[in-house]
């Protein structure tokens, strides 16, 4: 167990590691870097290493880095850096091991738990899939919670006597999700959500690139070309320029792109950014729309709006969102750093560091619908019909159980499927979304009555909005519990990791380890301290453990060598 609560935002973006410290959720500093604000980029270097975070802009080579993997969690999606092919799941596990490292240099304690992140739409897939890459990286997840639902928290922390509706509008690097919440007597029950999960700031730097491209008049660099990062980085520095000034140069010399290479030289203004993003903003707006119709709730009800997610430090955003409620965000709540607080605020409360008698209540509740497939007689032909096994919006966890009958006499078989809803409205089957989970029991005999055998069917919807059913033929010893398809999602990510990837996960699990420990720790204390030649000590230390994780005595005692070297001098 880890000696203290922590909450991790594992964000498209950017990651924040916050912890609970007297009561209160404080985000941690990247000794490195010195701030929480850690960018969810893997990158490599001109030393085949693996580097994460910031490292991963100042190290990596041109067109060798990695960004906004998170939306392609629980696909089956490759990502290649020079050799190492690289699942989404991978990412993120290192990632969220350098998130675990964070706090275990800046704290000097062993994080083995947290509550981490992810956002409201996620469905049950890249759930368990952000679970695996936890638990990859030495983190066990204490559970997963929402996003805005995690804003929300340390938002109420501090205002247990307010009543009303609040909304929580929180447009991240990668996703937007909308959450209506009910807060009264210190209880924040959720209401209704409802998002997008491909629609973020990725989008709107994506639609300035191609504005900037069409200015100059040259074609938009391929994605991971080594062009691409110095216009994307350009376009990230641009808009946030713009946020105060009215109008901002770009130069980037020698951009490759299409079949020629040119330097790109141009200003774009802050009317022509509010012309590029409003297209994007209305998609948002929209789903805001749809929170409050499946909520059955005003514009006027609403009585606070929670602006979060770096994506809302845009002007023309909050301008745009305070303009559709008609109310002005709510000051006092950083939207980068409200994710990351709010899930530490969630451990803190399961680990018994925040007093649940006295401070704020969580209720959450589903994001979609859950049913399974069923056959049922309409006019005259037998169709399949989507049976709902759980509403949208109900308080979770969730548990109900819910009794079919089977066709025929003799039938000795019977499928489940599990099926989600995202559109509220599903009558057949066909309208609603495989979730993956899926299951048959076989080998039924044969009824001993006048009626078909019954199969009653458990749904369980845990506090990490995670899916688990059970199937029981009524009156014999035939069931079957239904998980994932193992073919939905990858297996532990450490079985298809090579050494070379998991460097920051196997390390120390190495023979070599123990008898480095001590030079190891050494070296990690100089950096969390923030030695004038940190960025040189990691450097060396990252070859020390990547030759350790190799179990290469020879490699291991040459890094070693230098490492000491280095250390020595200092």
């Amino acid at each position: 167990m880890s000696e203290k609560s922590f909450g991790i935002d594992l964000g498209t973006s950017t990651s924040i590691i916050s912890y609970i410290q007297d009561g209160r959720p404080v985000a941690i500093a990247d000794p490195i870097s010195k701030t929480p604000i850690v960018p969810s980029i893997v990158g490599l270097t001109r030393r085949d290493q693996l580097v994460i975070g910031q490292a991963a802009l100042d190290e990596a080579l041109p067109g060798q880095t990695i960004r906004e993997a998170k939306r392609s969690v629980g696909s089956n999606e490759v990502f290649q850096l020079g050799e190492h092919r690289l699942s989404a799941i991978e990412i993120s596990s290192l990632i969220l091991r350098k998130m675990k490292q964070v706090a275990d240099s800046t704290l000097g304690v062993d994080l083995q738990e947290a509550v981490i992140t992810v956002p409201a739409y996620f469905d049950d897939i890249p759930r368990r899939a952000t679970e695996q890459a936890a638990i990859a990286a030495g983190i066990k997840p204490l559970r997963l919670i929402s996003e805005p639902v995690a804003a929300a928290l340390s938002y109420g922390i501090d205002r247990l006597n307010q009543e009303g509706i609040l909304l929580v509008f929180d447009f991240g690097g990668g996703t937007l999700d909308v959450t209506i919440l009910e807060m009264f007597s210190g209880v924040l029950e959720v209401k209704t959500t409802d998002g997008d999960k491909e629609l973020g700031g990725k989008d709107i730097d994506e639609a300035i690139i191609s504005h900037v491209a069409n200015k100059v008049g040259f074609p938009v660099p391929e994605k991971r070309s080594a062009s691409w990062e110095p216009v994307k980085v350009a376009v990230e520095r641009a808009k946030k320029a713009l946020s105060s000034a009215v109008s901002h140069d770009i130069y980037l010399p020698s951009i490759e792109s299409g079949n020629s290479i040119n330097d790109w030289d141009t200003t774009i203004s802050t009317e022509e950014l509010d012309q590029v993003v409003e297209p994007i903003i209305e998609k948002a707006l929209n789903k805001i729309d749809s929170a409050l119709k499946k909520g059955g709730i005003s514009k006027g009800q609403i009585t606070n709006l929670l602006l979060v997610g770096g994506t809302c430090w845009m002007p023309s955003v909050r301008k745009a969102v305070q303009d559709y409620i008609g109310l002005e965000a709510e000051s006092g709540v950083d939207p980068d750093m409200a994710v990351s607080l709010g899930a530490a605020i969630s451990a803190g409360l399961k680990m018994g560091d925040i007093d649940s008698e006295s401070s704020v209540v969580l209720q959450d509740a589903s994001t979609y619908r859950l049913g399974t497939s069923a056959v049922s007689e309409v006019g005259s032909q037998y169709m399949l019909m989507f049976s709902e096994l759980m509403p949208a919006n109900s308080p979770i966890p969730f548990v109900r159980t819910q009794r079919y009958h089977m066709m025929r006499l003799d039938q000795d078989e019977v499928n489940i499927d599990v099926l989600q809803d995202r559109s509220g409205e599903a009558v057949f089957a066909e309208q609603a979304i495989a979730t993956g989970a899926s299951g048959v029991i076989k080998d039924i005999p044969p009824s001993t009555t006048d009626e078909p055998r019954a199969v009653d069917i458990e749904l369980r919807f845990d506090e990490s909005q995670i899916i688990r059913v059970t199937g029981k033929v009524v009156g014999i010893d035939k069931s079957v519990t239904i998980q994932l398809n193992s073919d939905v999602t990858h297996a532990n990510p450490l079985d298809t990791m090579n050494t070379d990837t998991s460097i920051e996960v196997l390390w120390e699990s190495s023979p070599l380890a123990t008898r480095n420990s001590s030079i190891i720790k050494r070296a990690e204390r100089l950096i969390s301290e923030g030695h004038e030649k940190a960025e040189m000590i990691e450097a060396r230390l990252s070859s020390l453990k990547n030759s350790i994780a190799e179990n290469n005595p020879d490699s291991t005692q040459e890094a070693r060598e230098q490492l000491t070297s280095l250390l020595a001098d200092i």
